[in-house]
């Protein structure tokens, strides 16, 4: 089971979050930001690099969205190449 807040891989503690994560809530009354979360690349490895990727389709009613992938060195590379 995940943390409902950073999404950490791991048996949560105590209500459905992380040990950090729950620290955060009791000493600060709301849920741990963003800049505090350590990312993580959908692989688990801790994410060194963040890529711009486009998606959607390129007809005239749709645009294409710009999302940002946080990525592991291995991903990285094999984007890099991919792309």
């Amino acid at each position: 089971m995940n943390c409902l807040n950073c999404l950490r891989p791991g048996p949560p503690l105590v209500r459905g979050r992380c040990n950090a994560c729950y620290l955060y809530l009791y000493r600060a009354g709301k849920e741990r930001p963003v800049e505090l979360i350590e990312r993580r690349c959908e692989c688990g490895q801790p994410a060194r690099h963040l890529m711009q990727i486009k998606v959607g389709s390129g007809g005239r009613r749709w645009q294409l969205k710009r999302e940002t992938l946080e990525l592991c060195e291995d991903c990285y590379q094999y984007e890099r190449e991919v792309a």
